[in-house]
């Protein structure tokens, strides 16, 4: 019994230095916050959210306690494969959310599926059992699309929805990504996926366009990096005719017929929107090995 106490009164007085070697997590916000700026305030803010999230970890019971749990071992994730520290807005804010339903409000886990949204934002939030609340990349781009059909939005709707959305991108290999942050098909947190991403592309150009403004049209230029580098880090497979599009990133030999054909309709919308002329090439390339492969 006293050698118990004692280990625990160790681990209480530990300096957070010796606590951050035995954790990833804390480790890399050690580091984030150790090059100061603003990014070391950000840190700060989500060490405390860490603290919560092995708290609730700790309190909850059933479900919210699984999905809490999940969470925090997505972010670990992250940090043993040193992704974590470009990735913390998107990662914590996974986190915060889970918070937010499981333990702030203690509302019970849904079906496995749904959707939801938060105050203060239209993101989609798809929960997925064993990860909680996570951020849906398609589902978000599919809305933007569907939010530029409509003829009289709201002032500042979509900008709203397109910026939020670009707050959760992360740089990839030198492209823009927006990645899905919990495990999947074999595939740690961290991958993507070629059709969302390429509906991203289409619905980032045609913001531009409608509004004229600049910045949506290079968010999509720059995120067509990932159709040209080869998995895990992008989603190009090349064929005897010219490259596929994979539909996960970490599923380098499983080709998807619909998410092909999904992610090249939506890059052929770019393009002659944009009138890219990478991705011109590209199009061209993949359709002549999606004739030979469907």
């Amino acid at each position: 019994m006293r050698r118990a106490c004692l280990a625990m009164l160790a681990c209480l007085l530990a300096p957070p230095a010796a606590q951050a070697a035995k954790d990833p997590v804390l480790t890399t916000l050690s580091q984030i916050e150790s090059r100061g700026g603003a990014a070391a305030a950000d840190a700060q803010g989500w060490r405390d959210d860490y603290t919560r999230g092995k708290v609730a970890a700790r309190k909850l019971g059933g479900a919210p306690q699984a999905n809490i749990r999940g969470v925090l071992s997505n972010l670990r994730s992250l940090a043993e494969r040193k992704l974590l520290g470009s990735r913390g807005y998107p990662a914590f804010l996974i986190l915060e959310r889970n918070l937010e339903w499981f333990y702030d409000d203690r509302r019970s886990a849904p079906a496995y599926g749904t959707r939801t949204t938060f105050e203060g934002s239209e993101l989609i939030w798809q929960f997925y059992p064993g990860s909680g609340w996570q951020l849906q990349p398609l589902a978000n781009f599919g809305r933007l699309n569907g939010l530029l059909k409509l003829k009289k939005p709201a002032a500042g709707r979509l900008e709203k929805f397109a910026d939020d959305m670009l707050t959760t991108g992360v740089q990839r290999r030198g492209s823009l990504a927006f990645e899905y942050y919990f495990p999947w098909s074999g595939g740690a947190p961290g991958w993507i996926s070629g059709m969302a991403t390429a509906t991203g592309m289409q619905a980032f150009a045609n913001l531009g366009a409608r509004d004229g403004d600049a910045r949506y049209t290079d968010a999509a230029r720059s995120m067509i990096g990932v159709f040209k580098t080869p998995p895990p880090w992008g989603v190009s497979v090349q064929g005897p005719a010219g490259p596929s599009f994979l539909l996960y990133s970490q599923s380098p030999n499983v080709l998807v017929g619909n998410g092909i054909a999904q992610a090249l309709i939506a890059l052929d919308n770019y393009r002659a929107t944009t009138g890219d002329a990478d991705a011109t090439a590209l199009v061209d390339a993949a359709l002549a090995e999606a004739r030979r492969l469907l």
